[in-house]
């Protein structure tokens, strides 16, 4: 949806929508004989499901001709479930033999994303932008719901999400006719969880930041 409107004399640009998603993923192991086979015995069976929602809105503030400022923010709620019919269960003596199961577990994310962009505009062939802005991914579903005890139980060990702070500075501009010229400084930090399950009674969650900076000059020429 999109609403243009003036506000004590400030002309104003909303924004605003959903989006809904859906994923599926079956996922089988089966080991042959040989590395031609084309059949074999099912070592894992599980299906992976994922469900997403999220919306956002956001307002463009028109500073005069030359200034727009756009504060916006997104909400995001991703629900998984993993159900495992077959893994390798630990018998009496101390072996994982394939055995059919039926392990259930669910969790779900909730994330709100904010991010705000402002843009100079003095001339019709230059522009100056800056922003900032949140990241978000959920984690593998996988990594999410482990097997614990032996392959007796699905559990999850709540995860959070990768979370990134964006940064960006750049501009664009003709300094020659038919020529566009783009210089885009992009920064990147990330705070990625990695969860690891070593037996049910030892977790430790690793914590790592990663910077990512990216510098690109881009030349377009319009024909």
């Amino acid at each position: 949806l999109k609403f243009d409107f003036r506000l004590y004399g400030i002309r104003n640009e909303l924004d605003a929508g959903i989006r809904g998603h859906f994923e599926q993923a079956h996922e089988q192991r089966i080991n042959g004989e040989s590395g031609n086979s084309h059949t074999g015995v099912i070592r894992d069976d599980e299906i992976r499901i994922g469900k997403a929602f999220s919306a956002f809105i956001q307002n463009r503030f028109f500073l005069g001709e030359q200034i727009r400022i756009t504060p916006g923010i997104r909400l995001e709620k991703f629900s998984y479930d993993r159900n495992i019919s077959r893994t390798r269960v630990k018998d009496e003596d101390g072996n994982f033999v394939p055995t059919d199961v039926d392990l259930r577990s669910n969790d779900a994310l909730f994330e709100l994303i904010p991010g705000l962009g402002i843009s100079y505009i003095p001339s019709n062939s230059f522009t100056l932008f800056v922003g900032a802005y949140r990241g978000f991914a959920p984690p593998r579903i996988k990594d999410a719901i482990s097997i614990t005890d032996g392959g007796s139980e699905a559990v999850s060990v709540q995860l959070d999400a990768e979370e990134s702070l964006n940064l960006e500075l750049g501009t664009r501009t003709e300094l020659f006719p038919a020529y566009q010229w783009k210089l885009h400084y992009f920064s990147w930090t990330s705070k990625i969880r990695l969860f690891q399950l070593l037996n049910p009674e030892e977790r430790y969650q690793i914590c790592q930041k990663l910077i990512k900076v990216k510098l690109a000059i881009k030349v377009l020429k319009e024909f």
